[in-house]
């Protein structure tokens, strides 16, 4: 199986993905049929894994980065494509292991958050409500528990923009 980390803390956690042993039949390309599930592996207890699922009802998640305290961010979806697309139907924030869908920018795909910082605050980039589809049309996002999502602005003279980090 192939596991891909994306993300670590100063705790000892590092999180990614890992691929299933079990097919996926929401996946469309033709050399991979196995799904996939975000994943966090402590390295202070031994590479200890814990799979951390899918919104309900979705077939695959990854994780993309994890503060101090632990919580990850990330995507759930259709297996898909496996990178973007579908595969980030949803933003998820999960605490404890439980996701929780934190929103969208309007669009139905690519909506993936790129970091968390150590006041939870998230960062990232979502396709626009003018997306069709998966196609790839994002603007850069900030969330927070209190605030949700909010679109940030994107540089006069651009037309997309992605955040992919965040200081605390």
């Amino acid at each position: 199986t192939h596991r891909i980390p994306t993300g670590g803390n100063n705790r000892g956690q590092v999180v990614g993905g890992a691929e299933r042993t079990d097919t996926d039949p929401t996946f469309n390309q033709v050399n991979q049929c196995l799904g996939f599930h975000a994943a966090m592996w402590d390295t202070s207890r031994g590479d200890r894994i814990q799979d951390l699922p899918p919104l309900p009802g979705e077939s695959a998640s990854a994780a993309t980065a994890i503060n101090d305290s632990g919580d990850v961010v990330g995507i759930s979806g259709d297996c898909s494509n496996a990178v973007g697309g579908f595969t980030a139907q949803h933003a998820v924030l999960w605490q404890n292991g439980a996701p929780t869908d934190i929103g969208n920018l309007g669009g139905e795909a690519w909506n993936t958050p790129m970091a968390i910082n150590n006041d939870g605050v998230v960062a990232g980039f979502a396709n626009s409500s003018e997306a069709v589809g998966d196609a790839f049309d994002y603007r850069p996002f900030v969330w927070t528990a209190e605030g949700g999502i909010r679109q940030l602005d994107v540089h006069p003279g651009d037309t997309r923009a992605q955040a992919r980090g965040v200081n605390d």
